[in-house]
């Protein structure tokens, strides 16, 4: 039996930059985005963000369309169906999401992220074993994670060493891991 952060099995293409300040934030609210988060949080982030920050919304397959804002404080790019977050992901010195896949390839990128469940109580257990990680910064409810956001890009200090340490919880991918647990296996039965 193999279990552990390094067995989660993500479809990541790129490799792991170095982190660097900068205003590029990444918004991700799943590919249905059950709670509609896409018809508050555009509005929330755009009203506590520092003015010259560059937001990405990324509308899953299956979201509502969001409602931005009518003035923005802040640049707004919406991407809709991406194929690939991994592009986009490399490209960005921040991110806020719900706790999902995605979380886990932003830990893989090093992207300082603040992460939530919008689902109550539901995810409890894992975001409590992220806090403990410090591979992240954990908020309650999407007004908290919006206000956490807002703090994480005003300490670069702290934004390195989520960095450093997500890069470091993930550094050996899943994939590798279970091909070499089956070559172990099969070659383990052979002798």
């Amino acid at each position: 039996m193999l279990f552990g952060w390094d067995c989660f099995l993500l479809n990541v293409k790129k490799s792991p930059e170095d982190w660097g300040p900068g205003k590029n934030i990444l918004a991700l609210t799943g590919g249905s985005d059950v709670t509609s988060l896409g018809q508050i949080l555009p509005k929330r982030l755009n009203e506590l963000l520092p003015f010259d920050s560059a937001l990405h919304w990324v509308s899953g397959p299956f979201a509502k369309p969001p409602c931005f804002p009518r003035m923005f404080s802040i640049s707004i790019k919406h991407h809709r169906g991406l194929q690939r977050l991994d592009d986009l992901m490399v490209k960005v010195n921040y991110a806020i999401t719900v706790y999902g896949v995605s979380f886990f390839e932003l830990l893989y990128y090093g992207i300082p992220t603040v992460v939530f469940s919008p689902y109550g109580e539901k995810d409890a257990n894992e975001l409590s074993a992220v806090s403990r990680e410090e591979v992240a910064i954990v908020a309650k409810d999407s007004d908290d994670a919006v206000l956490k956001l807002k703090e994480l890009m005003a300490n670069d200090v702290l934004a390195k060493q989520l960095s450093q340490r997500s890069k470091l919880k993930l550094s050996v991918l899943g994939d590798k891991k279970f091909a070499q647990a089956v070559s172990d296996l099969l070659y383990s039965s052979v002798v």
